[in-house]
């Protein structure tokens, strides 16, 4: 199994990062304005080959839920169809990727994305029933060295001082 991250892996939220930096924690601003994130193809197109050689693909994101409709429109316009997403699904056409799930943080969680991850990989190590976790992709530092600290493989996309 390997994890994909999605803000700043496959959707570029630079554009809104100044809603949660400087003092301001708007997060209910920053997780809606996700809607306007472009597409990052060179990562998108990586999920795809994986899936493509026979990988099994899971994307994991820190933004909340509130988000998650959107997030769906999306994936499912740039080709990627979540498995176990019936509106996902709804929208498949064929020659679309199907990676395994979507997970995001619940509304109202501020859990820190790298403990949030954490006990995700943690659950999903005791309760999966799929394949183990052998690697991950993300951009943020404390992200990077979480995976590494339990012996996943993480390639680091971009510079994620923050």
């Amino acid at each position: 199994m390997i994890v994909f991250d999605l803000d700043g892996t496959l959707r570029d939220a630079s554009h809104r990062i100044h809603l949660i930096s400087n003092g301001s924690r708007d997060w209910d601003a920053f997780y809606r304005a996700c809607k306007d994130d472009a597409p990052i193809w060179h990562q998108i197109n990586n999920l795809k080959h994986f899936v493509e050689m026979g990988e099994n693909v899971m994307i994991w994101s820190g933004c909340s839920d509130i988000a998650r409709l959107t997030t769906i429109d999306q994936l499912n316009a740039w080709g990627i169809v979540i498995g176990n997403d019936p509106i996902s699904r709804a929208s498949e056409e064929p020659g679309d990727t199907i990676v395994d799930s979507l997970w995001m943080r619940s509304h109202g969680d501020y859990t820190p994305d790298d403990k949030l991850k954490l006990e995700w990989y943690e659950h999903y190590s005791v309760y999966g029933t799929h394949d183990p976790i052998t690697m991950a992709f993300d951009d943020r530092d404390r992200m990077v060295r979480m995976w590494r600290s339990q012996g996943v493989k993480c390639v680091q996309v971009a510079e994620g001082d923050f």
